[in-house]
């Protein structure tokens, strides 16, 4: 009889474990497609961010190292201590382990994809992730190994009270995806299918042939949802 591996068995394994062990029912796959789809789930809390009038550009940078950067000029992910999880609400968000009604609206809610494993699936999934959250004049930092953090949250420095928004910046795992390569026309496609929003993308990972695109194109931005 062949394994059961259902919405129980996540339960008990606890939600990491359960990202880790079948991937495939957070991100799709973990070919190159569901490579792209751990970028996209970092980009449609952006996009629900721009969808409430606070953030109106997204950049993602493709590293060396293959490591990608995603970044928001937003309201910032809430960084406050969360009294029912003795946690940041940063990392309740990044690790799903606390998680309650008021923390599974606005920003953090995905709409579009069949596959809903938001910011945890690609914290899960990933060797390293680093989270900086600029807001409220201050810039927090948090980092991460395979879902695991490597600390608290701590404030490293401040910024003008002007300055706002969230970086997400990660290396797929290895172990779970073997070949780490992104395809630059798939993401460059698939971000031209966002609507009433900048987008900036740049290819970093070689310095000599190195290229950044912008393009903004008019439309609701709700379409990109459907």
């Amino acid at each position: 009889m062949s394994e059961i591996f259902d919405a129980k068995s996540i339960a008990v394994l606890g939600i990491m474990e359960g990202i880790r062990k079948k991937p495939e029912m957070f991100i799709g796959s973990v070919s190159a497609e569901g490579l792209c789809n751990l970028v996209w789930e970092i980009i449609d809390n952006c996009v629900n961010e721009a969808l409430e009038g606070f953030c109106n550009t997204i950049k993602v940078r493709l590293l060396k190292n293959n490591i990608i950067e995603v970044s928001d000029n937003g309201r910032g992910l809430p960084v406050d201590f969360y009294e029912k999880a003795g946690k940041s609400k940063l990392e309740v968000i990044l690790t799903g382990k606390y998680i309650r009604g008021e923390l599974t609206g606005g920003i953090y809610k995905l709409s579009r994809k069949k596959y809903k494993g938001g910011l945890v699936s690609v914290n899960g999934l990933s060797e390293t992730l680093e989270a900086v959250v600029i807001k409220d004049g201050k810039v927090w930092y948090q980092k991460y190994h395979k879902g695991v953090p490597s600390g608290d949250i701590k404030k490293t420095g401040e910024k003008s009270e002007y300055i706002h928004g969230t970086v997400i910046r990660f290396r797929a795992d290895r172990e779970i995806f073997g070949e780490l390569e992104y395809d630059y026309e798939i993401l460059l496609a698939k971000l031209k299918e966002i609507r009433g929003i900048k987008v900036i993308l740049c290819d970093e990972r070689n310095e000599a042939a190195g290229k950044t695109e912008s393009f903004y194109f008019n439309g609701e931005i709700r379409e990109f949802l459907k």
